[in-house]
């Protein structure tokens, strides 16, 4: 079932072919804009029917009222019969609009050259159509035939500080949601408000990003699925989301309850009140362009399938010739040779601040060795010198005890001699049983 997508702008084109009759120029004209109207809805005119050819024909009948208006000199000429020499007419139109000295019709402002070369456009599919077939007349499509280099302007956009100002601005959900994925998804205004329920998914597992898909019922070019990256869009779509889903919201709901003049009224009073600037869907959606490009890196065909364009189409190009992000291969490449050289760098320092720790540890070892081995040789000195003490006392003590034993021996030998001593010594040994031989014996010796 195709879904009712939510309008963002008012398109009522039944009104505006109404109100041809107001316009200041000749019935017959009123009659050749009405018909040249239909056959351009029907797509005789272009040979094709855009999603909305309602708003592109609304479009044209804005184009054609100033050229029709100024040429017929406000309903004197009736340019439905115009010959090859009114030329000069449509030439002096061209003219005073390239000029500036004709202004819109509603505020009296010169046209932009990018109306002007619209206008231009328009005015001459109209006279093409009009006079197909008659060859005289086609010179009157020539003046307009100028090529009008329009001014290559930066797209308006806001920085990440501003977006994170705005952000924290906001007082509910739905406020934060707006903020954080109006910049993170880029959409258009349409796009927005169709996105439903069923078409935003939360991250699951290892994701650290929330996914949308865009239905192709509701964008210009075709359906896609875009990483919504912002570090914002997490938070601000889980709490909304379960604000939305206690209020029952079905599968094939709008996400965002606010109607688009709504929401556009309340971005420009934000806008003003914390950043001082006029801000609108259009300048969320080329500051995630330009984000995009400078900080995530997106190349042409990227950036193309996320906000939706043709690969064909030159908008790509205006986001990333502005950004270094064209240079970035090669800048990343400069800066992986320089991280080559300085990695080998390191690891030779590194290899030889290893041998040198090494030639350290051994020398610290060695050093350790010595200093035990001194202590060890030390500890042996010292017993050394206590056994040599030792036995030098020994020796003195020895000395000491022969000295004695030499001045006994001495006395004994005198004693022995005294032949009082001898009887009484022989006496006692007679008594103790001790033979006189013996005696004898020792006495001899």
């Amino acid at each position: 079932m195709r879904l009712k997508a939510v309008e963002t702008r008012k398109f009522n084109l039944n009104q505006r072919i109404k109100d041809i009759s107001k316009w200041n120029v000749t019935p017959t004209d009123k009659r050749n804009i009405k018909e040249f109207i239909r056959e351009y809805k029907a797509g005789d005119i272009t040979q094709k029917i855009g999603n909305n050819i309602e708003a592109t024909v609304e479009k044209v009948l804005q184009q054609l009222r100033p050229a029709f208006e100024h040429i017929s000199e406000n309903g004197i000429n009736t340019i439905s019969k115009f010959t090859k020499k009114d030329v000069d007419k449509i030439k002096k139109f061209k003219q005073r609009l390239l000029d500036g000295k004709i202004g819109n019709y509603v505020t009296g402002d010169p046209y932009p050259k990018k109306t002007i070369k619209q206008i231009f456009l328009a005015f001459s599919l109209f006279l093409a159509w009009k006079f197909k077939g008659k060859d005289d007349r086609v010179i009157l499509v020539e003046p307009l035939k100028v090529k009008i280099k329009l001014e290559k302007k930066d797209p308006k956009s806001l920085s990440i500080d501003e977006i994170l100002q705005l952000y924290k601005s906001c007082r509910t959900p739905r406020e934060r949601y707006v903020i954080a994925n109006l910049f993170s998804s880029g959409q258009r205004a349409k796009e927005f408000h169709n996105n439903r329920y069923e078409d935003i998914t939360l991250p699951e597992k290892d994701e650290c990003f929330v996914r949308l898909q865009v239905r192709k019922e509701f964008t210009k070019t075709n359906d896609r699925k875009i990483p919504l990256l912002f570090n914002k869009s997490i938070e601000a779509s889980r709490e909304f989301l379960q604000e939305r889903e206690k209020a029952g919201i079905a599968p094939t709901e709008p996400i965002v309850d606010w109607t688009y003049d709504t929401l556009r009224k309340w971005l420009k009073r934000l806008g003003k009140t914390v950043l001082n600037k006029n801000i609108n869907y259009q300048i969320f959606r080329s500051s995630c362009a330009k984000w995009l490009v400078d900080v995530h890196h997106y190349n042409r065909y990227q950036l193309c399938y996320f906000m939706g364009w043709h690969f064909s189409s030159p908008m790509a190009d205006v986001y990333i010739l502005r950004s270094d992000a064209i240079l970035q291969t090669a800048v990343d490449k400069a800066k992986n040779t320089e991280m080559e050289k300085l990695q080998i760098q390191i690891e030779k320092q590194d290899h030889d601040m290893k041998l040198q720790d090494e030639k350290f540890n051994n020398l610290q070892q060695d050093l350790e060795k010595t200093k035990m081995s001194e202590k060890i040789l030390s500890k042996r000195t010292g017993r050394q010198k206590e056994d040599l003490k030792y036995q030098s006392e020994k020796i003195h003590a020895l000395e000491k005890s022969i000295n004695k034993i030499q001045k006994f021996d001495t006395f004994a030998v005198n004693l022995f001699k005294d032949k009082v001593v001898q009887e009484a010594l022989l006496k006692a040994m007679i008594k103790k049983g001790v033979g006189k031989e013996l005696w004898q014996l020792g006495i001899d010796e």
